[in-house]
């Protein structure tokens, strides 16, 4: 939860929280039409076949009826054409809000590392540090726009997905909520599990670039038998250590997925169990069908948020890696240096001026004016 007290992210990101929320409300909004447009076909059935399934008395009893096939389908188009809106605009801004912030972001540190001695690339290499301007920048963007806004919005889009389902049956909707918080336990453990190979991934990836970075660029001619064989050697011992770590993490991260991926399933599962061993709770075919309508269309956010726990870490190692880039401190550059000595320069001139005078006006005292005759 560091990201709560980066002050990178409190200056330049959460401050600007008023154009932030109007983003996550267009979100919002686009997301929960997403209910409107389930329960929307229990309309169809009621007009088509003058039999109701349950699903359009949700509706109804927010006062929405329809009272033709010409009426319905002009609805459903207005609703499909406004989710296409609501969700192009929702990720044009939120997605040119990070890219303004990687780019802020990116010219602090490219200016700070203008002030770095040609002695301290020498010593440190410049390859290592590439990786600032593109992996870990993505992993910035993706934080911002899938992990903080993303995840966000779809808190919220659950929350008043559970309110419908609390509407539909509370008992249901305790099964559901008791079965989450069941399976909650082990998505957090992988998470936990992963992060560590994460880190480790990507200082691996790191080294390998840097190694290729550095062998290119100090080429002064063609490389010999003996040092293509040296160089070769140390690069895959290098790669190695890398494919070695990125294993062990997509181990971590395949796991994590697929228990993710049966989550869905997992809740219908016991819904139905829990119907099966309560008979009493049970209510007609079209509330369940309804129920379940709405537990699908809150599935690929349970999904997406299980996730973000994960992508808001990897974006904060990412940005702490630029940040202490950003604050490092390095001797003085050629230009700085320069500053200093041209200063000191002035310095002493204005004390060998100071000392002239004072000697000019010692011979004054000494032998007074010059008097011409």
């Amino acid at each position: 939860m560091d990201w709560i007290t980066n002050k990178t992210l409190k200056r330049h990101w959460f401050s600007h929280w008023g154009r932030l929320s109007v983003i996550l409300l267009i979100g919002w909004i686009g997301a929960v039409s997403t209910f409107f447009l389930s329960l929307m076909t229990g309309w169809f059935f009621d007009l088509m076949y003058q039999n109701s399934i349950s699903k359009s008395e949700l509706l109804a009893d927010f006062g929405l009826r329809v009272g033709s096939l010409q009426q319905f389908f002009g609805i459903l188009g207005l609703v499909i054409l406004l989710k296409f809106f609501l969700h192009f605009w929702e990720r044009q801004l939120i997605r040119t809000k990070a890219e303004k912030f990687n780019f802020d972001l990116m010219q602090r540190l490219f200016r700070r590392q203008l002030q770095w001695t040609s002695d301290y690339y020498n010593k440190n290499g410049f390859g290592k540090y590439l990786l600032r301007y593109s992996g870990d920048q993505l992993s910035v963007r993706n934080m911002l726009c899938n992990g903080f806004h993303r995840g966000l919005r779809d808190a919220f889009f659950l929350l008043t997905g559970l309110g419908l389902l609390v509407y539909l049956n509370p008992y249901w909707t305790l099964t559901i909520v008791a079965t989450l918080l069941i399976v909650s336990p082990v998505a957090f453990f992988l998470d936990s599990k992963q992060i560590p190979w994460t880190i480790s991934k990507r200082n691996k990836k790191s080294l390998v670039l840097k190694y290729v970075t550095e062998t290119f660029s100090n080429q002064k001619g063609d490389f010999t038998k003996s040092d293509r064989i040296k160089i070769s050697t140390a690069f895959q011992e290098k790669s190695q250590q890398s494919l070695r770590v990125n294993l062990q993490y997509q181990f971590w991260e395949n796991s994590r997925l697929a228990w993710v991926a049966i989550l869905g399933p997992l809740l219908t599962f016991s819904l139905l169990a829990a119907i099966s061993f309560a008979p009493d709770t049970k209510e007609s075919p079209g509330q369940l069908l309804a129920f379940m309508l709405v537990i699908g269309a809150m599935a690929p956010a349970i999904r997406s948020i299980s996730k973000t726990p994960s992508i808001i870490a990897k974006g904060m190692i990412s940005l702490r890696k630029i940040e202490v880039l950003i604050k490092k401190k390095t001797p003085l550059t050629y230009s700085e240096k320069s500053k200093t000595d041209k200063e000191a320069k002035q310095g002493s001139e204005s004390t060998k001026t100071e000392s002239l005078e004072t000697d000019q006006k010692l011979v004054f005292l000494e032998f007074g004016p010059q008097v011409q005759n």
